[in-house]
């Protein structure tokens, strides 16, 4: 599947100046640590997920990444009737890079966005439905190793050739910024919504071209 994805995304030329672009999965864990969030949803103090990421090498040490990821959690309202929520957090990473032979490691910061929407269930008393959007930073270091793997070029027909296969793990923190505001019918006040201030880890294969 990660080729398949990869050899897709290798079908656009990349764009001038850029060294090296990654295409990858990451199989992530993150352990959100508002305390409201995880007493009504339990699993969100340590859930997993398969997160997307696309990396570039464009001069010198900096990297730049974007993630995307998506998780969806059941859980029960304080009138006993059950809820649900859903989030996708969003981050753009400017990292440093420094290669040592077989193994590249890296240390980044970056703004970061969390969508979330929060559904009760037909029965609830309530009725209500929250969503909004929290802006924060996301810092993160993670190591790469350069397998053996693809180390003769793999040429894709009309597009780039696919130059190597990475094992990586990463460790980070996300930071939200509780000022901004949140919308849906149960917020009339701000800042409303959640915390999203998370620790993250994670562990996941990348593509290189």
């Amino acid at each position: 599947m990660i080729l398949f994805l990869a050899s897709a995304f290798a079908a656009t030329p990349a764009p001038s100046g850029v060294r090296e672009i990654a295409v990858g999965l990451v199989g992530s864990g993150e352990s959100v640590l508002q305390g409201g969030l995880v007493d009504a949803y339990p699993k969100i103090g340590g859930s997993l997920a398969i997160e997307g990421l696309v990396s570039s090498h464009v001069h010198g040490p900096l990297e730049i990444g974007l993630e995307l990821g998506y998780r969806r959690l059941t859980g029960e309202r304080q009138d006993g009737s059950s809820s649900w929520i859903w989030y996708a957090p969003v981050s753009l990473l400017a990292s440093g890079r420094l290669d040592l032979g077989a193994v590249s490691v890296l240390g980044g910061l970056g703004p970061s966005m969390v969508i979330w929407q929060e559904q009760g269930s037909p029965e609830a008393t309530s009725g209500r439905q929250d969503w909004g959007a929290r802006f924060g930073v996301l810092m993160e270091t993670s190591a790469r190793w350069h397998t053996p793997f693809l180390r003769q070029p793999m040429y894709l027909e009309g597009s780039a050739s696919a130059t190597g296969l990475d094992i990586f793990a990463s460790f980070g923190a996300r930071f939200s910024d509780v000022a901004d505001s949140a919308g849906g019918s149960g917020c009339s006040e701000e800042p409303c919504g959640f915390d999203w201030s998370a620790l993250r880890i994670g562990a996941g294969v990348l593509v290189r071209f």
